[in-house]
Order: C-alpha cells, then structure tokens, then sequence
C-alpha cells in the first residue's frame, strides 16, 4: 500500500460457482449481514442525533406556543422544558460519540489487512 512506502500489487483469481447443494444462508441471515454492510459502509446512523435535536426543538416550540396561549400551566411548561433539555443533551452525546466511533472506524478501513515485505517469483 503506497502510504506505508510498498508497491500496490492485485491478486486475481477464478471464481468457481457452486455445482452442488445448497446454500445455508437463511433469508434473516442474508437480511442480518446486508444492514450491516450498509451500517459499517455508510454515515446514516449520524442522522439519529440529529432527528433528536429537531424533535427538541419542536417540543420546545409547542410548548412555549401552547403556555403562551394558556393552554399549559406553569408546571406543565416546565415539564415540557425538561424533557426539551433532557431530549437535547442526549442527542448532542449520542452525535458526539457517534461521531467519534465513526472517524475510528474511519481510520481502521483505511488500513491494509496485511502487509507483504518481499515477493518472489516462484
């Protein structure tokens, strides 16, 4: 791999298809390992913070909305603002150690699997 100072080399090979039997991969097997592939291979799990962050936010603004036309009493404001508050500082942690796991992640695909010293033609 050029950033560890080698030379790029590919290996090819034949695939050979299955001539007989079955495969036991189960139809929530198969399911299983696509969510994962698309979850490990993509940033969507992010979005999730910040779906809490919006829902904060339009619980903080109905409930200043519902107390400023006298529907809600003072306690069921405040209530309202507790959960805003609780709502919201979950969303910013779960985004911050969302974000770190993913620039780890990040960081580890980028590296080879392994590393080959010499080669020979034999």
């Amino acid at each position: 791999f050029s950033w560890v100072g080698y030379k790029r080399k590919c290996i090819e090979y034949e695939f050979i298809p299955r001539k007989y039997g079955k495969s036991s991969w189960s139809f929530k097997s198969l399911f299983k390992y696509a969510f994962n592939g698309m979850n490990q291979f993509s940033t969507l799990m992010m979005l999730l913070p910040v779906i809490a962050w919006i829902a904060s936010l339009l619980i903080a603004i109905t409930d200043a909305l519902l107390f400023g036309f006298g529907v809600l009493t003072l306690s069921e404001f405040i209530i309202g603002l507790f959960i805003f508050v609780s709502v919201f500082v979950t969303g910013t942690l779960a985004y911050g150690t969302i974000y770190l796991l993913y620039q780890i992640r990040k960081q580890t695909l980028e590296r080879p699997i392994y590393l080959i010293d010499e080669t020979s033609e034999e």
